[in-house]
């Protein structure tokens, strides 16, 4: 739902007692984004309470009311994710606009009891309004008739705020002054290294407050890195076992394709006295390792089918019953049946029928 590269985030906590009233919060955020915009190679930059794959816990759920579909007085209404975002923030993250616009300048200098706009994400979108298209809808996040309703003025990509197996449930970004969040996030999308950033930021900063620290300075790439950290160490764990099974299943294969062909050496001998070929005799003694790791392999997919459920949690991307996996996989033990096949099968077709039938 965005692109983590070139993007570099922090957070920046503003002291209660020193910024007390919500403008002077808008004011100190609108003149950071103006100055950080202006440093060489900053492409994007935007504030929002809460960023991707933070850990802080930042995100904000919320109620939400259809002008459309109000619920029953004993009915529940949906819940999103709520996201107070400045301009430049879908930019500055890589969130792609699906349809409408974004949040501009203008929509942040509403008052709190004006009517206002908002930006919703696809999921959203297609709970609230299937079929349909959500610009221009109408809604709020109080059932109480003084409450103002929001215009929907854009659509944007559904973006896996809290991990890549997070619930897919609806966001909402609603301009930053409605929610003015003393401790927010700056992310900037540079043209080269984003960490190359930090110490201008760092320095802009300072001169805005001297006071003020810089928290959970991180490249998006980073994040996203971390997230999957503990995905990639089991996926890594089980993809060396995986290959331990196929190196023990080949040296299986191979045991038993020797055994039969030690045993069969006379029929063999007897063969190739009649007038099998040796190219024949490889084919059989392969065919006979391929035919045996065919039957293994339909058990095996009836045993997997049911088994991968159980690993959906560590897929990203792919289904748990990916059809290309399973032929891929397939192919794979075919093969290497075959591989472990050759060598015996080789043995058995440089047989002398003179030397075989001699000793008996």
């Amino acid at each position: 739902g965005f692109k983590p590269g070139n993007t570099l985030t922090l957070q920046i906590p503003l002291p209660a007692k020193k910024y007390s009233d919500p403008p002077r919060v808008i004011a100190f955020y609108k003149q950071l984004v103006e100055e950080v915009a202006a440093l060489p190679g900053v492409r994007h930059t935007g504030v929002t309470d809460c960023i991707p794959l933070s850990q802080s816990g930042c995100t904000i759920s919320g109620s939400y009311y259809l002008e459309d579909r109000m619920p029953a007085p004993d009915g529940m209404p949906p819940e999103g994710e709520m996201n107070f975002t400045y301009p430049g923030y879908f930019d500055a993250m890589g969130i792609s606009l699906k349809e409408g616009r974004f949040l501009v300048l203008q929509d942040n200098e509403e008052t709190r009891n004006a009517p206002g706009v908002v930006v919703v994400d696809e999921v959203l979108a297609r709970l609230s309004w299937p079929g349909e298209s959500p610009i221009g809808k109408r809604l709020k996040f109080n059932p109480s008739a003084e409450t103002p309703w929001r215009v929907v003025v854009g659509m944007v990509s559904h973006v896996k705020s809290s991990g890549l197996d997070s619930e897919s449930r609806g966001q909402l970004y609603i301009p930053f002054a409605r929610f003015p969040s003393n401790v927010s996030y700056l992310a900037v999308r540079t043209a080269g290294e984003p960490a190359s950033l930090v110490g201008p930021v760092r320095s802009l900063v300072t001169k805005l407050d001297p006071d003020l620290p810089l928290f959970d300075v991180q490249t998006m790439s980073d994040r996203l890195s971390k997230s999957l950290a503990l995905r990639q160490l089991s996926m890594s764990l089980l993809l060396s076992l995986a290959a331990l099974a196929l190196f023990l299943a080949a040296i299986g294969v191979y045991s038993v394709i020797a055994y039969a062909v030690s045993q069969r050496s006379r029929e063999i001998g007897m063969r190739m006295a009649l007038g099998a070929t040796r190219s024949s005799i490889l084919r059989m003694v392969v065919g006979e390792g391929v035919t045996m790791a065919l039957a293994g392999v339909v058990a095996g997919l009836a045993l997997a089918y049911w088994a991968t459920r159980l690993l959906a949690s560590l897929l990203f991307g792919v289904s748990a019953t990916d059809p290309v996996t399973y032929l891929t996989t397939s192919v794979l033990l075919v093969a290497a049946a075959a591989a472990a096949s050759y060598f015996p099968a080789r043995k058995a077709s440089r047989v002398s029928p003179m030397t075989v039938l001699g000793r008996d």
